[in-house]
């Protein structure tokens, strides 16, 4: 019985994140930040060897006015060394008030790699 209680505890105890779901975490605070408009936080998750690295001006002129929510789908995580690679597809839906009504657009990014 004893031995009972305590397979069943390890199998709830929480395991640390394998490296695919530390990647996975990253890729969705990424997006989350975007949607905050949220430039530096967004700008952090860049290298500073990227060529061409975004400035944050350019985060802010993409963000525009107004609401936008990321629907995120993670296709493939490649993991060499210190080196990943996200296959991502992202839906972005943007609310944005005209004369009191709502105007909603929706782009669709297909096969990102990040």
């Amino acid at each position: 019985m004893t031995f009972a209680c305590a397979a069943l505890l390890w199998l709830f105890v929480a395991q640390p994140p394998s490296d695919e779901d530390a990647v996975r975490a990253l890729v969705q605070q990424y997006f989350d930040a975007q949607a905050q408009k949220d430039a530096d936080k967004a700008l952090s998750f860049w290298s500073a060897a990227a060529a061409p690295r975004p400035t944050r001006e350019a985060f802010t002129t993409i963000f525009g006015p107004g609401e936008d929510q990321y629907t995120v789908d993670i296709r493939a995580v490649a993991i060499t060394g210190h080196e990943a690679r996200v296959r991502v597809a992202a839906l972005l839906v943007r609310t944005i008030m005209r004369n009191g009504v709502p105007a909603v657009s929706r782009q669709t990014l297909l096969n990102a790699e990040l």
